[in-house]
């Protein structure tokens, strides 16, 4: 399950802290919102997944039901989200 961070200032920003499926290794990165040129949402047997598209990556979080992911879409289109 995904853990976000808010702040209500976080600047044009958020930090990444996950898994990297490609590499098969922990990853830390900064991604800019102004990057983001894409965002689906798609549905996986045991709940949703955010996929956060950039030109260089896609980031997936999980979340167990609709209602978070709703929550987490609102915060992330108010750049909300720090972590």
């Amino acid at each position: 399950m995904t853990c976000l961070t808010i702040t209500e200032d976080p600047g044009g920003e958020f930090v990444l802290r996950g898994h990297n499926t490609s590499t098969d290794e922990d990853e830390d990165a900064i991604v800019f919102y102004e990057d983001v040129i894409g965002v689906h949402v798609a549905p996986e047997p045991d709940g949703f997944t955010i996929q956060v598209l950039t030109a260089e990556s896609v980031i997936e979080m999980d979340f167990e039901d609709a209602d978070k992911v709703r929550e987490a879409l609102v915060l992330f289109e108010a750049k909300k989200v720090l972590d």
